[in-house]
């Protein structure tokens, strides 16, 4: 199919039936692309077209993961979107290159939500993560092509693909890796012949035993454990705890195609990403090598991993009773939640605000400091520390918003703490009092 989409002359790509608002939704686009200037305030069209524009960009073509080698690997694509009596008359098409400069347009129209009414932003849902701003983003970076749009070069791996649309459909499960397998850099038959390829392709191998081919393989590529809490594999399927799902996406689908937020993005980095960033195994590399099942006990004969962390660590407490492996027993919870700022009139403790910002700035540089001052003027302005950012991020000033942003990418779905040595850190939703925190540093068998 690859060298289809390369060789056709134009790929027409159908984004469902019209409806009412599509001749709207066209409108608003042009005059995006026109670079129209937008007043502060917006009229009741206007508000109808932006909706119109969210409805068309979370059409189902757009969640639905075989399309990206469409996209991709097309050198010409039209998009159209065909009348309720007929597939050939249509009520308006367009190239997909300005179709592209579209979407991320409209996604920096975000703030526009400010002006519409709760119901209004709902049906908005959060822009960023529309199916169609991640498929245009992602096909944007996959590959360097020429002036007439031939493809040069492939400039993501697996990992980095699989990452960036965890929410696509497929209808095999296997297909959620099977459908990117060609895109990667590192998966495009780079292996010898005699050597069995990494990854079988291979549609009776179960899911569970095909996804641990991937986590290894990613591993061993990249020599980081960071895949482990990326989320990335279809959920609602028996697999281990080692293969992270989208149910701990931050974003979810809803049915209307809108995303919401449903969770605190992952502190680890985007693959090939610069900056201060955290990572799953601090300095120490992995060394990977397989067991007999993932599931013992189990008939199912998926091969699992065993990884030994290159690190030299001091087991300081060997009277753990719930450490299942030998590792490095970090700390206890003391408590949930933070009871060291009990005046909001007092300067915000820098525990406090670091720790809900991830000690990061939104680039992932140092937190820049103005994140102290915004901290206390939001938790003033409220006089309590429950704090809804949703709510507050369409009614701030913007430096606070900025601020709401990136506190909300971090501690959604995540419940603050102290530990027993007094340090502050950020948990699951189901951690409580009394937890133990345990690093494995060797043989740890997940």
């Amino acid at each position: 199919m690859g060298w289809i989409y390369q060789h056709a002359i134009d790929v027409l790509i159908f984004l469902g039936d019209d409806s009412p608002e599509s001749s709207g939704a066209a409108e608003y686009i042009n005059r995006m692309l026109k670079f129209a200037s937008q007043t502060k305030s917006i009229t009741k069209t206007e508000k109808k077209q932006l909706l119109a524009v969210s409805a068309l960009l979370s059409r189902p073509w757009f969640s639905r993961r075989w399309v990206i080698q469409e996209v991709a690997l097309a050198r010409k694509a039209t998009v159209m979107v065909p009348s309720y009596t007929s597939h050939v008359v249509c009520i308006w098409k367009m190239p997909w290159v300005d179709f592209a400069d579209a979407v991320p347009l409209f996604s920096r129209r975000a703030d526009l939500a400010k002006h519409l009414t709760p119901d209004e932003a709902y049906g908005l849902g959060e822009i960023d993560a529309l199916g169609a701003a991640s498929l245009v983003n992602l096909t944007n970076n996959l590959h360097r092509k020429d002036s007439e749009d031939r493809i040069l070069d492939s400039l993501l791996d697996l990992e980095s693909l699989l990452t960036k649309i965890p929410m696509f459909d497929v209808t095999q499960i296997q297909d959620a890796v099977y459908a990117v397998l060609s895109l990667a850099k590192d998966t495009q038959s780079k292996f010898p012949d005699h050597e069995s390829p990494p990854i079988p392709i291979n549609y009776h191998i179960s899911p569970s035993r095909l996804f641990a081919y991937v986590v290894r393989f990613i591993i061993k590529q990249t020599n980081s454990l960071d895949i482990l809490c990326r989320p990335w594999a279809p959920s609602g399927i028996d697999l281990p705890s080692w293969i992270a799902t989208v149910a701990t996406c931050p974003y979810a689908r809803r049915p209307d195609g809108s995303y919401h937020r449903q969770y605190a993005d992952t502190l680890v980095r985007s693959p090939g990403a610069r900056g201060k960033f955290y990572n799953a195994s601090g300095g120490s590399g992995p060394t990977v090598w397989q067991t007999c099942s993932v599931y013992p006990n189990n008939h199912e004969h998926t091969k699992g991993l065993y990884l030994e962390i290159n690190a030299h660590d001091h087991v300081e407490d060997e009277a753990i009773e719930k450490l299942v492996v030998a590792g490095v027993y970090l700390d206890e919870i003391l408590c949930i939640g933070y009871h060291g700022w009990m005046g909001i009139e007092e300067e915000c403790p820098a525990e406090f605000w670091r720790t809900v910002v991830g000690d990061r700035g939104p680039d992932s540089e140092n937190a820049p400091s103005w994140y102290r001052r915004a901290c206390q003027h939001v938790y003033r302005r409220i006089g309590h520390v429950d704090l809804d950012t949703t709510k507050m991020i369409t009614i701030s000033l913007s430096d606070d918003a900025d601020f709401l942003r990136r506190m909300q990418s971090v501690t959604w779905g995540r419940r603050f703490f102290k530990t027993r040595r007094g340090k502050p850190g950020l948990g699951p939703p189901d951690c409580k009092c009394s937890s133990n925190f345990e690093a494995q540093s060797w043989g740890p068998k997940l």
